[in-house]
């Protein structure tokens, strides 16, 4: 039943694949109008031609199965392509929202660091949850797991309370610089991913039109 609807849906959405079964069905048709035309009047023949018939027929029957199945093929592989698209553009918004109002939200107190960093977490979670369930675990773990890496200073990062003393040496330390420099590398691994799939999906519809 389900092949069916697939196959129903198929005529439906393609145009341009309802022209080749079409003509493929009007060739069998007009092969078998030929052969009984051949026929003649008299019906005596008629169990002679019956093999040649009944093969023309079947013939055109199986080339219609074999061009609509290619084409049930060809859509559901535009409509994978499309919601791939789709998880694609989501993501893109997570990158753009975090970039505008985490990376670079600018803070001035404590509480407002407290306050960014919850945001931050909660974004985090919305990714890997979006990762997760569209493009995978292996995704997901990519994004989540931070390797080793030389923190920088980003510019504009806040300077919180937490003072500590080595060697009798004053160090100021900015737990939000360190995020932010996770959250770069966030970031890049969503750009990545991005591009990654988009060159996938390309590939896809280039190798069906």
């Amino acid at each position: 039943m389900a092949w069916v609807k697939d196959q129903v849906t198929t005529l439906k959405e393609f145009g341009r694949k309802r022209l080749w079964l079409g003509a493929a069905s009007s060739a069998a048709a007009a092969s078998a109008t030929a052969l009984w035309a051949y026929l003649g009047p008299d019906m005596s023949t008629f169990p002679k031609y019956l093999p040649a018939l009944v093969f023309t027929a079947l013939a055109g029957v199986l080339l219609v199965l074999w061009l609509l199945s290619g084409a049930t093929d060809v859509r559901k592989k535009l409509r994978g392509v499309t919601n791939l698209e789709n998880v694609l553009d989501v993501l893109s918004t997570y990158f753009s929202d975090a970039n505008k109002d985490l990376f670079n939200r600018r803070l001035h107190n404590d509480t407002e660091y407290g306050t960014w960093r919850a945001d931050w977490k909660r974004w985090q979670k919305e990714v890997e949850e979006h990762l997760e369930k569209h493009l995978g675990l292996r995704e997901r773990n990519i994004f989540h797991n931070i390797v080793l890496f030389k923190e920088e200073w980003i510019n504009g990062s806040y300077v919180d309370s937490s003072e500590t003393r080595e060697g009798g040496e004053l160090v100021v330390k900015s737990r939000h610089n360190f995020d932010r420099n996770i959250l770069y590398r966030q970031l890049e691994s969503i750009r990545q991913t991005i591009i990654r799939h988009s060159d996938r999906a390309a590939k896809w519809r280039a190798e069906d039109n």
